[in-house]
Order: structure tokens, then C-alpha cells, then sequence
């Protein structure tokens, strides 16, 4: 088991389905917030993951018992855009719509998850990209309407175990971080990659 970071990119909006009220357009108003912890940080819950990852796996052929034992970080590393210009209005009828804050297509976010041993780096970077192809992520997302949240993968890497409160050979963290990219590390390009 390690754990590794991805990041991603929005190619669709990603929507919140918390409601709350704020300021929208000179007025007080409901709207649908992305959800949050305890502490403010965007939470995307780690059942949502599993359902891509399940969906993902089958796809890959292969990895279908390995994907129910990957574990998300429900918390995501990235900042919506300040509201109220981050809220984005989302037409239900003509009349009728929606307003909720949301990661907008170009935004970047990074998800930590525990992968185990069996499921390669090359393996996860592909259950990754087609669950943002195929599933999306969004905390709104219905049957009815399941087009929010696609995304396409922009780096899978080992997580620096220097932020992670150690240095790579297991001594606690001195508070310096390595100066070199650690090794294994897949950045964006994608030309071995084989589908």
C-alpha cells in the first residue's frame, strides 16, 4: 500500500449540493454549496471515488477486487474561485435554475488516495482517467442528469512523505523538503502510456 497524489483538471463544471445562504448578484440568497469539513476544506466523500474506481476497474479488466481497497482522502487539495463570482447558475427550465458554487472547467484540484501494491502507478493513472471521462465527480450528480464534474488527469506521483510529517527513510520531518521530484513519479507525459 502507498499513497499517491493525483491531480486533475475540470473539463465540466463540478457542482456543490449543500445548501447554504450568501451573497449572489446585490442580494442574500440560497445556494448550493460544495461541501465542507469541520475546518473549511472542500470534501469530496471517498464512496464517490469508489464508485468511479469500481466502474474504472471493470473497464481495465482488471484490478476489480484491488479497486475496492483504494481509500480517498475525503478532503481535496484546491480552492473554489471567491464568491459570489464562483457560483455558476444552472438552468433547470428556461425560467427555473439552480445557483451553486463549483469547481469550473480549468480548475485544478489534487486528491490524495492509499493504493495497494498490486494496482501500478500506469494502472491507476488509467482507473483515474476513465473515471473522469466516462463518471465525472460532482457532489451534485443525479441519474437524471449525470453530465457534472468530468475531468481529465494531469499527474500521478508518489505524496511527499516529507509533507506527510516524515523524510523518506521513516525520521520525522525536520520541516526541509527534498529538493528532487521523487522516483517513480509520472508527470504529464503520457507517451508510454498504452490503452
Amino acid at each position: 500500500m502507498r499513497e499517491l497524489t493525483t491531480r486533475i483538471r475540470f473539463t465540466q463544471y463540478s457542482l456543490g449540493n449543500t445548501r447554504t445562504r450568501g451573497p449572489w448578484k446585490g442580494r442574500d440568497t440560497s445556494y448550493l454549496a460544495l461541501p465542507r469539513g469541520a475546518d473549511g476544506r472542500i470534501m469530496f466523500l471517498p464512496v464517490w471515488w469508489q464508485a468511479n474506481m469500481d466502474f474504472a476497474a471493470r473497464l481495465l479488466c482488471r484490478h476489480q477486487e484491488e479497486a475496492r481497497k483504494i481509500y480517498f482522502d475525503p478532503f481535496v487539495e484546491g480552492k473554489a474561485r471567491a464568491l459570489p463570482n464562483g457560483l455558476y447558475k444552472r438552468y433547470i427550465r428556461s425560467n427555473q435554475w439552480s445557483v451553486h458554487e463549483a469547481f469550473w472547467p480549468g480548475d485544478v484540484i489534487s486528491v490524495n488516495a492509499a493504493v495497494p501494491s498490486s494496482i501500478s502507478t500506469d494502472d491507476f493513472w488509467r482507473m483515474m482517467d476513465f473515471a473522469g471521462r466516462f463518471c465525472g465527480l460532482s457532489p451534485y450528480h443525479t441519474a437524471k442528469s449525470a453530465d457534472w464534474g468530468f475531468f481529465e488527469v494531469l499527474s500521478v506521483q508518489p505524496r511527499a512523505a516529507e509533507l506527510a510529517g516524515e523524510t523518506a527513510n521513516g525520521e520525522a520531518n525536520t520541516g526541509e523538503l527534498a529538493d528532487s521530484v521523487p522516483e517513480g513519479a509520472i508527470g504529464n507525459d503520457r507517451s508510454e502510456m498504452t490503452i
